[in-house]
């Protein structure tokens, strides 16, 4: 009897941890996730395009139907308890971790996850359908010094190309480098399999190939396209059509056996069933878009694969090596608060070095650095409270995609650099701490590398440098 009671009173018997899930949401119409800003109707609606959903599914969007799940699927109507259970808007209870909602498709029974391709990924050409990629390297400014006589004009590192975007003119940039590709390249956008993606990390190419429709398709994945809709503006007051008021808006269409794929992890209480998570229902976005939640049967297994961070187990460095770099890419919108009294190359590693901080490895803190990054123009993120019927503040993200260039000194030992890098593959570090636990900031490591463009040219004589 003793041990019965405490059991009952122990304070786990109210909440039951759940493992981290996967959670596959399946479109069962077309879904439009608003994008900043009003649309036209009317007249004027003819002379402007329709306004195209956002891609994929907000974050803000995907942690709402979870929560929404959550409560209608465990049969919570006492909405005073639903900071208790599930946390106020702008924050989850303390513990809960959702990843993910990323596109995915089943083939057969088994799950094909698609992740944003890289920054780094250079194109380089197209030949029959084929299109060629290249994973860019490091290269130093002096290769743009207009000054330096001796460079040749006809040598092909005058056409290494960098991300025309990679904003690395700023005082506060520090000894920021760019990277970029031999031969005229530019990065590009889309996405690519969890397999594909596997590859790249493992760095075992530096030149590769990927077919349009197959293997990457911008700015969706082959199985999502557009369709465009129309609808009828309606007075506020009396609830009626207007007259004339026209407008169409432009959604997503997945095709069969095809959507969202997402993984949650937490202590639910007990009044909350796991269940819920895998089943029912849920509106998606605006214009009353519905999903289905289902478990997933079967996962991908590249995407557990870069989870785990097999991509870096098996690396081998020479030991007269000088620096060993790795690239860092974000899954999802990221941020960092900007401070004037750091250059940004610190303040762009400094959610990285936290991560050691406390480990018994954080010794090495000063001998890791960022020395390149490669990003595009940033992604405005608001929302709407439902609460307050008000429109959130706007805040300003690095897109999915973006792309850090770490450097390991060779005061780094080989032994030191996969624990580190394993503390910071799969993790949720690039945002702030609650907005972490909704997916921001999602990041994954390469596998490291030792050779930038610079020792590529010493070593061929071919090229100049």
């Amino acid at each position: 009897m003793d041990c019965f009671f405490a059991d009952i009173w122990h304070p786990d018997v109210w909440r039951k941890v759940m493992n981290e899930t996967g959670i596959f949401l399946r479109p069962l119409s077309s879904l439009y996730f608003g994008a900043q800003g009003g649309s036209t109707a009317g007249e004027m609606a003819g002379h402007n395009t329709s306004p195209e959903s956002l891609f994929p599914i907000p974050l803000s969007s995907l942690q709402g139907i979870l929560r929404t799940r959550l409560l209608t699927g465990s049969g919570v109507k006492d909405t005073s308890k639903i900071n208790d259970l599930v946390g106020p808007s702008d924050r989850l209870p303390s513990g809960w971790q959702i990843k993910g909602g990323f596109p995915a498709r089943y083939c057969g029974n088994k799950l094909d996850v698609w992740l944003p391709l890289p920054f780094f990924i250079f194109y380089s050409g197209q030949k029959n359908n084929i299109y060629d990629f290249e994973i860019a390297r490091l290269y130093y400014n002096k290769c743009h010094d207009s000054s330096d006589k001796k460079r040749d004009n006809n040598s092909e590192v005058n056409n290494t190309s960098a991300s025309s975007n990679a904003y690395l003119s700023d005082k506060k940039f520090g000894d920021l480098q760019l990277a970029g590709i031999i031969g005229g390249g530019k990065n590009m956008e889309g996405w690519l399999p969890a397999q594909r993606m596997y590859e790249i990390l493992c760095g075992k190419e530096t030149k590769f190939q990927l077919k349009r429709g197959i293997d990457f398709d911008c700015p969706y994945p082959p199985f999502v396209r557009h369709e465009v809709k129309p609808g009828t503006a309606i007075d506020t007051s009396t609830l009626q059509t207007l007259e004339s008021m026209l407008y169409s808006y432009t959604t997503l269409r997945f095709e069969h056996n095809s959507g969202f794929v997402a993984w949650f992890k937490g202590r639910l209480h007990a009044e909350l069933t796991s269940d819920s998570l895998t089943s029912g229902l849920a509106i998606c976005g605006r214009k009353s878009g519905t999903v289905g939640l289902e478990s997933i049967d079967q996962d991908d297994d590249f995407w557990r694969k870069l989870a785990a961070g097999k991509q870096f187990q098996s690396f081998k460095l020479s030991k007269d090596r000088k620096f060993c770099y790795v690239w860092i890419v974000f899954l999802t919108p990221g941020r960092v608060e900007l401070n004037n009294n750091y250059e940004l190359s610190y303040v762009l590693i400094k959610p990285l070095l936290d991560q050691i901080q406390t480990s018994d490895i954080s010794q090495y803190n000063n001998y890791i650095k960022l020395v390149s990054c490669l990003t595009k123009k940033m992604l405005p993120i608001s929302g709407y409270s439902l609460k307050t019927k008000t429109r959130k503040p706007i805040t300003y993200w690095w897109p999915a995609g973006t792309s850090l260039l770490i450097q390991f000194s060779q005061n780094v030992p080989e032994e030191a650099i996969r624990p580190i890098l394993t503390l910071w593959n799969n993790k949720c570090l690039y945002a702030g701490e609650q907005e972490r636990s909704f997916g921001y900031g999602h990041i994954l490591v390469s596998a490291p590398f030792e050779k930038t463009w610079e020792d590529i040219c010493r070593e061929n004589k071919n090229l100049y440098w």
